[in-house]
């Protein structure tokens, strides 16, 4: 089940940088592997709780809908995941780099134990912005969770796909700093952040 649905879920990397991460946790039994499934999924939802589960110097996200309407509830598809990084912020964005929940995806196999969640989210526009691309990463890039319960063993994935700096906007001011951010991200600093998320993911309840 888990590698066809990463092969339908996950974009081709076509161009930019790919990112393939992963982070495993085996439990004692069935039912405690299931709890953390479901906790690790809700997480993946709930991004309010991403800068607590993280830590320190890790970005402060909020959830908006389509209008720029702060959301207290999980994510749906169509919705925007608001990200404040600890760095110089984003004019288009309002001081945000946006995302948007492009798809929600959730697989079980009752008769293997088995089941699998996916979560896209694609760098967007502000809400209440020109419609150009507020995000250090252009249009093409995603982020993309994967989660999987087999047995007693749940395992968080990460890929980005086609990760290609946003130089592109209407902002000089925009373009040297997305520049800036996305460097950074390209020689590792993404992938300590993502790291960190996917162990939290696993982790018990600690905010989450």
């Amino acid at each position: 089940m888990i590698q066809e649905f990463i092969n339908e879920f996950v974009p081709v990397g076509i161009k930019g940088k790919q990112n393939e991460l992963s982070q495993a946790k085996t439990h004692e039994s069935g039912e405690a592997a299931h709890k953390t499934f479901e906790r690790a999924t809700k997480r993946l939802l709930n991004p309010h709780v991403w800068h607590e589960l993280e830590g320190a110097l890790s970005p402060v996200v909020g959830l908006v809908d389509v209008d720029g309407n702060e959301l207290h509830r999980l994510a749906e598809a169509g919705d925007h995941y608001r990200i404040k990084l600890p760095a110089l912020g984003n004019a288009e964005g309002d001081g945000y780099d946006w995302v948007k929940a492009e798809a929600i995806k959730e697989l079980h196999d009752i008769n293997d134990g088995e089941a699998v969640f996916g979560l896209r989210l694609r760098a967007t526009a502000n809400p209440e912005g020109s419609g150009d691309t507020a995000h250090f990463f252009a249009e093409t890039a995603t982020s993309n969770f994967i989660v999987h319960l087999q047995g007693t063993t749940v395992t968080a994935y990460y890929f980005g796909r086609n990760e290609v700096a946003n130089a592109a906007t209407d902002s000089v001011g925009d373009n040297i700093r997305n520049a800036v951010v996305a460097a950074a991200a390209f020689i590792g600093m993404s992938e300590v952040q993502w790291n960190r998320l996917l162990h939290a993911l696993l982790e018990e309840e600690i905010g989450g």
